[in-house]
């Protein structure tokens, strides 16, 4: 008999690799960002922190992190639509 894999350990296994995707999308690009600038401008994104020069902090927080932010968003209202349409 096949198992299914428990709901726990997918969550365990996808948020890491979401996580993982996220930081490697607003990482790599045609201005390339290192993960330690990249702290720093979500950081000074905030209003914390120094920031970046004006064309990486304007590549990340202005154009990468919204892209990723509705992909992240629009799949998840998928996964629910898809869901309620196979309960009904």
């Amino acid at each position: 008999m096949k198992r299914r894999m428990s709901a726990r350990t997918f969550m365990f296994l996808a948020v890491p690799l979401l996580i993982a995707a996220a930081v490697i999308s607003l990482s790599q690009g045609y201005v390339t960002v290192s993960i330690a600038d990249l702290g720093q401008a979500l950081v000074a994104g905030m209003g914390w922190g120094l920031p970046l020069p004006d064309d990486e902090q304007t590549a990340i927080l202005s154009i990468r992190l919204p892209r990723i932010l509705i992909a992240v968003f629009g799949g998840a209202a998928l996964a629910v639509a898809g869901t309620i349409m196979q309960a009904v």
